[in-house]
């Protein structure tokens, strides 16, 4: 299986601060390639699961008397009502526009037992869920599952149902306490509108008639109207309607999934000709001509101050930098509770260590705002993003002087 170049460019940007660096990209795309795989296979087993139990249903529903009598409007019901139980329940759910994990945690807690089972790693099956199930793009991924599945399952019972009237003869008949044969006669002709409209007969009032229950003989015609007529009710208003939605559901998921990849491949380390960015930046309400550009960094050595503070990593998840270090005894601020005590327990000379090499978001240039007033410097360990990092700080009133590039 071969992947898009925009996705392999956005598992290694993904997985570069979750994974260890003694992993070859090489070996992330191979793991990542095999979960893709799973991910696949187990939506062809749940859609094929669907089509075996939809042609296990149809034999059922047209279970018969004695006298080989179906009601008909009992049949329809039989064939279709959960297929609109299920599809009025999806609506409810958009329309409330719930919270989009929620939506496809049962597939997340599925993949995730499968890729353990199968020992692959954590972090790449973590990855996989964020590319491709992540934010909205997963609501829609999963609501192409489902309507794939109900097409699977009506398409299954409509073929079993074609082999069940070629084999077997059965009356169609229709009795009611309520209604009247004219209300049955309207009944019919509204759900034959779309029927019409592709060719298929509809029942005329002289087949409803001969259609009563107790009237003993029905003409071959009428009972062959009668089962076109259904078989064409569940293919237009069961197969081809979720047909439809599944090819909507898939247009929908594979913009959202582009513009996830592309959140990621847009944050690339820098090259030549490419100015550093800021992922997810805060507001500010400074005029562009009031910007005040970030002064140049000096680097450890051009200080006179050494890395005799308290350290604390922030965020860290490649090898701890010893050599740069000299000797630090480092902390870790790589969780909430961590930051949190931090800022609750201030003490004198501390330094936080931050990887340069990792974009800056909105989140973590939230907390180094709340921990300035605490903090005396900030060391920079890495290349590709320091002056992204260094421009980020000075906005949110850390002074340049603070701000310390330690290099590799």
């Amino acid at each position: 299986m071969t992947l898009k170049k925009r996705e392999q460019q956005a598992i290694l940007q993904n997985l570069k601060q979750n994974t260890s660096a003694k992993i070859t990209s090489t070996s992330l795309l191979e793991s990542y390639t095999k979960v893709v795989s799973l991910a696949n296979s187990l939506q062809i087993a749940l859609i094929a699961l669907f089509g075996l139990l939809g042609a296990m249903a149809a034999p059922i529903a047209f279970n018969s008397n004695d006298q080989q009598q179906l009601n008909i409007f009992w049949l329809l019901l039989i064939l279709l009502g959960t297929h609109f139980l299920s599809l009025f329940i999806w609506l409810i759910g958009c329309l409330k526009r719930t919270n989009v994990s929620a939506n496809h945690h049962w597939f997340n807690v599925l993949l995730s037992k499968l890729g353990r089972t199968m020992r692959l790693p954590k972090e790449v099956i973590e990855a996989f869920l964020t590319l491709r199930f992540g934010s909205s793009a997963g609501t829609w991924g999963v609501a192409r599952l489902l309507h794939c599945c109900w097409t699977s399952y009506l398409l299954g019972g409509l073929l079993s149902a074609v082999l069940f009237l070629m084999t077997h003869q059965v009356h169609f008949i229709w009795e009611t306490t309520l209604l009247t044969q004219q209300d049955f006669h309207s009944l019919t002709q509204s759900i034959s509108t779309l029927p019409s409209w592709l060719g298929f007969p509809a029942p005329s009032a002289a087949d409803i008639a001969f259609s009563q229950v107790g009237i003993d003989q029905q003409p071959e015609d009428t009972r062959k109207t009668w089962a076109i007529w259904i078989l064409a009710c569940v293919f237009i208003y069961g197969v081809l309607l979720r047909l439809m939605l599944a090819v909507l559901s898939h247009i929908l998921y594979h913009q959202k999934r582009t513009a996830v990849w592309h959140s990621y491949t847009s944050n690339k380390p820098l090259t030549a000709k490419v100015s550093s960015q800021i992922v997810d930046p805060a507001p500010t309400n400074q005029s562009d001509s009031q910007i005040v550009p970030p002064r140049p960094l000096e680097s450890a050595e051009q200080r006179s101050t050494s890395l005799d503070q308290i350290c604390y990593l922030f965020e860290w998840s490649k090898s701890i930098p010893t050599d740069a270090l000299n000797g630090c005894n480092a902390a870790s601020l790589n969780n909430a509770e961590q930051q949190q005590a931090y800022l609750q327990h201030p003490i004198d000379h501390r330094a936080i260590i931050i990887d340069a090499d990792i974009s800056p978001d909105r989140g973590s240039l939230r907390f180094l705002r709340q921990a300035n007033a605490t903090t005396e410097s900030f060391y920079l360990h890495g290349n590709a993003f320091v002056q992204a990092w260094s421009q980020a700080l000075q906005e949110r009133e850390i002074t340049p002087h603070k701000i310390i590039h330690l290099k590799d």
